[in-house]
């Protein structure tokens, strides 16, 4: 099994929330179950094996709306940041995306440590991994 602890930082002004969450089940669906928050800040994904990955989808007070994954793939960590997302968009649409030769499947086999972009609206997004290997992984994901 495999757990990633992930790390949300933002000043306080940005008010970036989760708003759904999602995690991809290998049975080619997305659930909810797997993650554990202990604030709007603090989250830890548990997986029971590799192919598997959990997915925030957050948002400002301003309405924009990020989604950012984390997951294993091949036994290796990887990581996604998805800006410009519509309202009608859910975490799970968006996850289901990286599996079953979706158009973000790429993006799982580049296994990514750490991975930035900037928004439309000029907001910073960073992912990355501070504890990268192994089955207990440390992740960090700013907000600027």
């Amino acid at each position: 099994s495999y757990a990633i602890h992930l790390t949300i930082h933002q000043p306080s002004w940005q008010a970036f929330v989760p708003i759904e969450k999602a995690v991809w089940s290998g049975a080619g669906s997305a659930t909810n179950d797997g993650w554990i928050s202990t604030d709007t800040s603090d989250h830890t994904l548990t997986m029971d094996s590799s192919g598997r990955s959990g997915a925030l989808l957050l948002q400002s007070s301003q309405g924009e709306r990020v989604f950012m994954v984390v997951g294993v793939h091949n036994y290796v960590r990887w990581c996604d940041i998805v800006t410009s997302i519509s309202p009608a968009d859910t975490a799970g649409q968006i996850l289901a995306m990286y599996y079953g030769a979706g158009e973000k499947e790429y993006m799982r086999w580049k296994t990514l440590s750490e991975h930035s972009v900037r928004s439309a609206a000029g907001t910073s997004f960073r992912v990355w991994f501070e504890v990268g290997e192994g089955h207990r992984l440390t992740a960090k994901f700013s907000i600027s």
